[in-house]
């Protein structure tokens, strides 16, 4: 009975307009309503207002003028209030949040997301910054989507934490991976080396066991010249992706294979200069013949070896060009041309 009184108190206060008289009713302690706000006081009035107004309407609809009615077809039950609450509270605690990404603030975000009211799950102090990109960059997406800028609903907001959170676990792992690569570096261990390489968790391109010596070879001096004394992963990827390439290489000449051979040569990874693609034959068999003097070849190597082509093919051209000159000079009787001719390098 005292709840009921507390309600038809609440509807009444409702009906007649006055925030002081509903926020007075609302927090009666019978009426059993729980996680109210002063500060929402006028939004609960407008709220429950248009509920009870809706729930006349329909409650008109279905209802013959001759038929006695019950109270509550009109007046909203304690459920139906505590549930409208739960609305503005909601809505309020989305806006709060909406304002803290417009103005870029972590702090005042992951306060925002505490709210209890927004009972979202698995927030993390440490993971403020991360939340605040993954959720801008959501909430710029939706904005793209609709055509305007619209808050994010709490299902869009739980979305962004976990993915967030994912990120973060993933960076964590990470992280331990690359110390692991620079302890084994730092050991001199290739084969220890190779296998932290090829841990999925560092993130980084293909690594080919083969080729452990040249991975401890070539990354082992960087490390040691970086200014931390340990490599971080974008600098272990970008290395990492040129020495697989090379290693590539290296496969392909040990199986004389010239297709595979060229395809790797050219690949972007490796980043090697001034190749053409008349001389792949010999490229091939320049390279093979270094390849025959060291376990691996290094970029240093191959880099060598494709200068070596050029400048011969180079100087083949050129005595290819003096050779007609002469010529052309003898066939013209031409005294002064010939010598000219004969004197070029």
């Amino acid at each position: 009975a005292a709840v009921h009184a507390a309600v038809i108190a609440i509807n009444e206060a409702v009906e007649r307009g006055s925030v002081e008289d509903t926020a007075r009713a609302l927090r009666n302690p019978n009426a059993m309503l729980t996680s109210l706000s002063d500060a929402l006081a006028p939004v609960y009035q407008e709220m429950l207002h248009q509920a009870r107004a809706q729930k006349a309407t329909s409650a008109g609809k279905r209802r013959n003028g001759s038929e006695e009615k019950d109270i509550y077809e009109e007046y909203l039950t304690q459920a139906e209030i505590q549930s409208n609450i739960n609305k503005v509270n909601e809505q309020a605690a989305l806006e709060c949040v909406d304002e803290a990404l417009e103005h870029a603030d972590a702090l005042a975000l992951y306060t925002a997301l505490q709210s209890p009211c927004l009972a979202l799950r698995a927030l993390q102090r440490d993971h403020a910054h991360l939340y605040l990109e993954q959720l801008a960059a959501d909430r710029e997406q939706k904005a793209l989507d609709l055509g305007c800028v619209d808050a994010l609903d709490r299902e869009e907001l739980q979305e962004g934490v976990w993915v967030a959170n994912e990120e973060a676990q993933r960076s964590h792992t990470m992280q331990l991976a690359v110390r692991q690569i620079n302890e084994a570096l730092q050991g001199g261990d290739a084969r220890q080396t190779v296998r932290a390489l090829m841990n999925p968790d560092a993130q980084l391109p293909d690594v080919f066991p083969f080729a452990a010596e040249l991975y401890q070879h070539e990354l082992a001096p960087l490390q040691r010249q970086s200014a931390q004394g340990e490599l971080q992963q974008e600098e272990l990827f970008v290395a990492v992706e040129m020495l697989s390439a090379v290693a590539l290489i290296n496969r392909a000449l040990e199986a004389g294979d010239v297709p595979g051979f060229w395809t790797a040569l050219i690949s972007p990874a490796v980043g090697l200069a001034d190749i053409d693609d008349g001389l792949v034959q010999r490229y091939f068999e320049e390279l093979s013949g270094l390849r025959g003097q060291a376990p691996l070849l290094t970029w240093n190597d191959l880099q060598g070896g494709v200068n070596a082509v050029n400048l011969a093919a180079q100087e083949e051209h050129d005595q290819i060009l003096a050779i007609g000159l002469i010529n052309q000079a003898l066939s013209r009787s031409d005294p002064e041309r010939t010598v000219a001719a004969l004197l070029l390098p």
